[in-house]
């Protein structure tokens, strides 16, 4: 009998229980949706490239070093540090990957938005909205990977993976998975995993939780990037890294 192309083999295992069907060789899978986005920052140094842009001057750093972007936010700012740059780059239900680092795992946390208004915490009008993944070293206690909802400015995390399964390291490249799906008029459902870079991409999700705020249902928004740290005032924060962005829409509900 010949065999079947993997691309038909591949669903064909999924169906039968070894891995979920959204689970494919490459960890991303080509034949989904369309990409909407990406981009791997093989730039010359220099500033982020467009469509970013700074929202409300809160990078004290936001530039392309070696093939990557570096974000690190000003020593201040309402309500905490947070350095956000922002694409306008239309999503809905999508299918997010990227690569990140941080120099200070034990104060730094990286953040992804999707449905983004373009708003910055407290400090925009409008204020900040979105829904996003929040990669976060030990500050808080709760080391790992998290779901989060920005509405009014205010950031609100609302589910966050087992204690323990994940713990950020300092200088560590971190592969992040990230979904987004409608899955009614009133009800969104979100999903991350956190991987080390080199490794396979885990079959399991991480963090799993869904979210009724109405003002970000059925919409479309840009994403953002944030770079956060947990030492304020005289203490310099610390860079974060990214790299890799693909920002794919979904294949299909979950």
């Amino acid at each position: 009998m010949a065999l079947l192309p993997a691309f038909l083999l591949l669903p064909l295992l999924a169906a039968g229980g070894t891995q979920p069907a959204s689970v494919f060789m490459d960890g991303f899978e080509t034949r989904c949706g369309p990409l909407l986005y990406g981009e791997s920052f093989d730039v010359a140094a220099g500033q982020w490239p467009g469509p970013w842009q700074e929202l409300a001057d809160s990078a004290a750093v936001a530039d392309v070093i070696a093939g990557e972007a570096r974000l690190r936010p000003v020593p201040t700012g309402n309500p905490y540090p947070l350095a956000r740059m922002f694409a306008d780059v239309p999503t809905s239900d999508v299918d997010v990957r990227f690569r990140l680092r941080m120099a200070d795992a034990t104060r730094s946390g990286v953040g992804f938005y999707v449905r983004q208004n373009g708003g910055h915490m407290l400090n925009t009008v409008p204020t900040g909205s979105g829904y996003g993944v929040f990669v976060e070293g030990g500050f808080r206690g709760q080391a790992g990977i998290g779901l989060w909802r920005e509405e009014n400015g205010n950031e609100i995390p609302f589910a966050h993976s087992a204690s323990g399964l994940l713990d950020p390291h300092a200088d560590v490249d971190y592969e992040v998975r990230f979904q987004v799906s409608q899955q009614d008029a009133s009800t969104t459902a979100l999903r991350a995993r956190l991987w080390p870079s080199g490794e396979p991409e885990p079959a399991v999700w991480h963090v799993e939780g869904s979210d009724d705020q109405f003002s970000l249902q059925g919409i479309s928004g840009g994403i953002a990037l944030d770079s956060y740290d947990h030492q304020p005032g005289h203490v310099t924060p610390a860079h974060t890294f990214v790299d890799d962005i693909k920002v794919r829409g979904l294949c299909e509900p979950f």
